[in-house]
């Protein structure tokens, strides 16, 4: 199963008991996360950042409806954020709840030239190439995502479709 990393270790008081949980020494599963992310959102209602991490994990569950609703109350509480987090959620607003790839590209694209060092802006705008059908473009935004966190599992299942399909070995 894929794990997963959480930001918000921070020192908000009320995510201590969350935040120390997904700081300890194994991060938790998709299914071990999402408690601990409904906890924090119980103690603060308008925490943004994790309802959309909360979409993300019931999206890669297959629980569209479910990562849909989410989705759609971060994008509603976005404006309290700024950079990163703000890009974030419209990006996913956009791909998941709109369907309008080309906003979502562009919005990804802006996240990924203003943080370059996020794994997570350049894995996603790969997916919305490939939705696109530009898997030039694809497999270069995914090797960057490898190339940024070489140990993330989730950055290595479309790399490697493309690359057995697009460069022969030898």
């Amino acid at each position: 199963m894929r794990q997963v990393q959480y930001w918000f270790v921070k020192a908000r008081s009320p995510y201590r008991g969350a935040s120390h949980a997904l700081a300890s020494s194994r991060t938790p599963s998709l299914a071990e996360a999402i408690p601990l992310v409904k906890r924090a959102i119980e103690l603060d209602p308008n925490f943004a950042e994790a309802y959309a991490w909360l979409a993300g994990d019931y999206f890669n569950l297959g629980e569209t409806s479910l990562a849909l609703e989410n989705t759609k109350k971060a994008y509603e509480l976005r404006e309290r954020l700024s950079g990163s987090e703000k890009l974030s959620i419209e990006s996913q607003h956009y791909y998941f709840v709109t369907g309008d790839l080309e906003k979502a590209r562009e919005a990804y694209e802006v996240w990924a030239q203003s943080y370059p060092r996020s794994d997570a802006a350049r894995n996603n705008l790969g997916l919305v190439y490939e939705a696109l059908g530009q898997y030039d473009k694809n497999l270069t935004e995914m090797r960057e995502s490898l190339r940024l966190v070489p140990k993330d599992p989730v950055s290595y299942s479309k790399p490697g479709e493309r690359l057995s399909v697009s460069e022969p070995s030898g």
